[in-house]
């Protein structure tokens, strides 16, 4: 599959799809219902008036459905016509595992590939590949097509789940890789272990450093460049449901999301609507190839964002995609999806709690979870009750939190004042 190479080209490719696209959909009882809800017809076109009629799909719906009904209604391909499954980016309820037919994996790697162009890696390099395998995740094997089909060396370390990061750090030093890539918080506890081992990071190999999975504020960015002595970051974006999806380019400057594979949509988030560039919504994705076994009709992404039409780089004809730094009822903590009502839930879950207070923060220049607890009084041993909060929220989302115990009382004098008080916050 080739890259457009220039706006025009984006468009008739966009259009060419969204006509089989749709067709898919009427093979899926779940998506043909949406269908014939917003007034579409079988084997005619949509057009605009309808399509914006056509409800998001969201996470929590399929969630809802047993397996059962998620094969018999969602998915439309068959056993013989799957070459893998990825599981969604959250661990909160029930985990997804999404089908990928084989039949689009051209569309997927490419979509992989491209991550790599817009970062200037070059046919022949080493990359050092820490995006974790395990679990079913598909990024770091998708990474790996994709740098076997761009030509490079891949050292498939994983996360430090899958290699440990001791191990990683005299990969790092021993083979010279001249890319990283993996969670950008990962790059930093590499660094921090390769000083502890008499390493000195900033006059490592390292060139380039491609993140994804999580957020990446300027100071973050700024801080792991310079502690890897000046390697350019670039970011990425993407999501299970889709695939990836965007990367910046050389002017760091928006996210160029691959237009002619997906059709972005930015909405009002109260109405609806679509927006014009420039202004901030709701972003909805519809995978234009990669839905031949299961046909994703106007994604809810949970992210908020804006779509910008230039650039000054040879990557002009992708349109740039904004995020805003956080995402609506999410905090991506350390490639995990957290939904906050899923946090507050498992909390609460926790009858000894009076009350709560979480934030994730970065420090030094790891995304961390800390959890500000009040215990009932009477009531247990208060470590014992912060014991307990930390293994709930370890089960409900694999993460780590920091849970500190505060006097009765503090976390209201803290909230004090606000007209909506927040008690999961995301302070990146």
């Amino acid at each position: 599959m080739s890259m457009p190479a220039t706006a025009e080209e984006v468009e008739r490719a966009r259009e060419a799809r969204v006509g089989p696209m749709v067709a898919n959909a009427w093979r899926s009882p779940f998506f043909r219902a949406r269908l014939v809800e917003a007034g579409a017809r079988e084997g005619q076109a949509v057009d605009q008036k309808t399509w914006r009629r056509i409800r998001p799909t969201t996470k929590d719906e399929l969630r809802g459905l047993s397996a059962e009904r998620f094969a018999s209604e969602v998915t439309i391909a068959r056993d013989d016509e799957i070459a893998m499954y990825w599981r969604s980016g959250g661990v909160t309820g029930r985990p997804l595992f999404y089908p990928k037919a084989r039949r689009d994996m051209p569309a997927l790697v490419e979509s992989f590939t491209r991550v790599l162009r817009l970062a200037g890696v070059r046919p022949g390099e080493l990359v050092h590949n820490s995006f974790p395998f395990l679990g079913v995740h598909p990024i770091g094997h998708m990474f790996g097509h994709a740098l076997s089909a761009h030509g490079c060396g891949n050292v498939f370390a994983g996360s430090g789940a899958n290699t440990p990061s001791d191990v990683q750090v005299e990969l790092l030093m021993g083979l010279r890789p001249s890319v990283w890539m993996g969670i950008g918080s990962y790059i930093n506890i590499l660094g921090h272990r390769a000083e502890a081992a008499g390493h000195e990071p900033s006059s490592s190999s390292l060139r380039r450093i491609i993140s994804s999975a999580e957020p990446l504020t300027p100071a973050k960015r700024a801080r792991i460049e310079r502690m890897w002595g000046g390697a350019e970051l670039f970011d990425s974006y993407g999501m299970t449901e889709c695939s990836m999806m965007g990367a910046e380019c050389e002017r760091h400057d928006g996210l160029h999301v691959w237009a002619d594979l997906f059709l972005v949509e930015i909405v009002d988030e109260g109405t609806g609507e679509p927006l014009p560039a420039g202004e901030v919504g709701a972003v909805l994705v519809t995978p234009l190839h990669a839905g031949s076994a299961i046909p994703f009709l106007r994604w809810s992404s949970g992210d908020i964002g804006a779509l910008e039409p230039d650039c000054e780089c040879p990557y002009a004809m992708f349109p740039k995609l904004r995020l805003a730094a956080r995402t609506v009822g999410f905090s991506k903590v350390r490639g995990v999806n957290v939904n906050h009502n899923d946090l507050e839930d498992a909390l609460l879950r926790v009858d000894a709690v009076a009350d709560y207070l979480a934030r994730v923060v970065t420090a030094e220049l790891d995304d961390r979870l800390l959890v500000d607890i009040e215990v009932e009084r009477p009531g247990p041993e208060p470590g014992a009750v912060a014991a307990r909060v930390r293994a709930a929220i370890s089960a409900a989302f694999e993460l780590k939190a920091d849970v500190t115990v505060l006097e009765r009382g503090t976390i209201a004098r803290r909230l004090d004042g606000e007209v909506k008080p927040m008690r999961v916050r995301d302070e990146r």
